[in-house]
């Protein structure tokens, strides 16, 4: 199912007001990962949700561009707090508008979609995605493509 962040913004209204039941965690490094994704990411903890599981989400866009630390734990706050709602799913997608640079300097004049795709449960098999936040080794993956970029790099 597709999801605009709008929807999910309604759905996390009362964990704004009253904070976020978690702590969103930057991981940093990790030594032995299997692919580019597990390099750098963000991990909220198995506290009380609905699949038992650590949330992932790579910093990384699946285009190999990078997220800011501070956006990258908003977005991933927003879409924890969907699935908690019971607004989000596994194997369902969110639309989330993001300004497009026109210029160094981070400027920009309109905004183009990004989407996040929550995976499915799985076990983190020897910590490939760096999830080490709980004692859970069950996590579920949240990936995402990047519209950022400057016309000559995309």
């Amino acid at each position: 199912m597709l999801t605009d962040i709008d929807a999910v913004r309604e759905a996390t209204a009362s964990y704004r007001e009253t904070g976020w039941p978690w702590m969103v965690t930057g991981v940093f490094g990790v030594d032995d990962h299997h692919d580019q994704y597990s390099e750098f990411n963000y991990t909220i903890g198995a506290d009380a949700n609905p699949y038992g599981c650590e949330f992932w989400m790579s910093c990384l866009s699946i285009e190999g561009r990078y997220m800011n630390n501070n956006m990258a734990g908003v977005i991933l706050n927003y879409l924890v707090g969907a699935i908690h709602a019971g607004v989000l799913h596994p194997g369902d997608d969110v639309r989330v508008p993001l300004g497009i640079p026109t210029a160094p300097g981070g400027e920009w004049d309109h905004d183009a979609d990004a989407m996040f795709w929550v995976g499915t449960p799985e076990e983190d098999i020897d910590n490939r995605y760096g999830c080490n936040m709980t004692p859970i080794t069950t996590i579920l993956p949240i990936r995402w493509s990047s519209p950022l970029g400057f016309k000559d790099e995309l």
